[in-house]
């Protein structure tokens, strides 16, 4: 048996015509599959996952220093930034920004879409709210922001406007005493002439 010579040129000579018509049916199913795969996935994402903006709103709280003054009494309530934490959220505020703002969802679902933590100093709530309106989300965080402030002002001056109260009805009825009491001096004072 005779092997056949064979030359080193011919043995690793590169044909790209001949490997192209091996490798373009391979080649064909996965670029194919790839891309069908990224238009289902982009629809699915489109339908399945909704657009979601979100916003957040700093308060600063800061300390009432009433107590400097010795003469008036601090009347104001003492709370901390747990308290106001908490506060921001109430069933109240929440329903005065649905009613505001016309929203067509309830309080506790718009609760669910609402967290309030401390900001990065120890006096700043931050408000953080999300939503899929974009215009809508900035809306909400500064209407619960104004509707928090206006009835937290109400709640840290309750002990105040109650001692106010007390004292313009205690006024009232001591004037009314004081007139009765001045009406009998006088009927006294007629009666023994």
């Amino acid at each position: 048996m005779a092997l056949a010579e064979v030359d080193d040129t011919e043995l690793f000579q590169f044909d790209p015509r001949i490997f192209w018509i091996n490798i373009r049916i391979k080649l064909i199913i996965p670029i194919a599959t790839g891309i069908l795969v990224a238009i289902a996935s982009f629809f699915l994402a489109k339908v399945l996952i909704q657009d979601s903006w979100e916003t957040s709103t700093f308060l600063i709280r800061h300390a009432k220093n009433m107590s400097s003054q010795s003469d008036i009494p601090y009347l104001y309530l003492q709370t901390d930034l747990n308290t106001v934490l908490e506060t921001v959220l109430l069933r109240e505020n929440l329903e005065a920004t649905i009613d505001k703002l016309n929203l067509d969802i309830s309080h506790q679902n718009l609760r669910k879409l609402i967290s309030v933590s401390k900001g990065n100093k120890s006096n700043v709530v931050k408000i953080n709210v999300t939503w899929n309106d974009p215009t809508l989300v900035v809306e909400i965080a500064d209407t619960i922001s104004e509707i928090f402030l206006t009835n937290y002002t109400g709640v840290q001056n309750a002990a105040a406007t109650k001692i106010h109260r007390y004292y313009v009805n205690k006024l009232e009825s001591t004037k009314l005493q004081l007139y009765e009491a001045h009406n009998t001096e006088k009927q006294f004072r007629e009666s023994n002439q």
